[in-house]
């Protein structure tokens, strides 16, 4: 019984007397739940511009050189910002068209939600009075071949990102 107390004590003073081991400084973790700025970073690479900038742009960057809610420590790897540009307006036609459309022939879709889908990003944005919208997001590869996906209430199309500009749409776009 002596010797249990004995070796008990002197794991005890043995465990107190160890020498303290030098710990390397902790790096301080990226916040858990920090927001990403898009609309700051957006503007930092170059791709904010008018409404009428129609089309699709992209720019690679470094998440750890940019800022904007990325650690400049932590998770570094290349990303890809892309934003489309695009117009939708109506055509009074239902059905494919053959021939070209004059302006007068078309109707800017305006004050519309339109939700869209984009390599696998999703999100929502409102068409200006000329029927001006965009859908954006940061992906781990070019989109530019993804298809982007764009719904006004029950009607929706889908077309290569790439490869959208203005969206003559019929009829039932507009009578929604």
């Amino acid at each position: 019984m002596k010797l249990a107390i004995v070796l008990a004590l002197g794991v005890l003073v043995g465990c107190a007397s160890a020498p303290e081991r030098e710990e390397s400084p902790e790096v301080p973790e990226a916040p858990v739940g920090s927001r990403i700025d898009n609309e700051g970073l957006k503007r930092s690479l170059g791709l904010d511009g008018p409404a009428e900038d129609l089309g699709y742009k992209e720019q690679a960057f470094n998440t750890c050189k940019v800022g904007y809610g990325y650690s400049s420590t932590h998770d570094c790897e290349r990303k890809v910002f892309a934003v489309v540009r695009f117009r939708l307006q109506c055509r009074d036609s239902v059905g494919t068209v053959a021939t070209g459309l004059s302006a007068a022939d078309l109707n800017p879709i305006a004050g519309r939600s339109v939700r869209w889908t984009f390599a696998k990003t999703e999100g929502v944005d409102e068409t200006d009075g000329e029927g001006y919208a965009q859908a954006q997001g940061v992906f781990a590869f070019s989109p530019k071949r993804e298809w982007l996906r764009l719904a006004v209430g029950s009607q929706f199309l889908h077309i290569r990102s790439g490869d959208i500009t203005r969206i003559a749409v019929p009829r039932p776009w507009c009578e929604q």
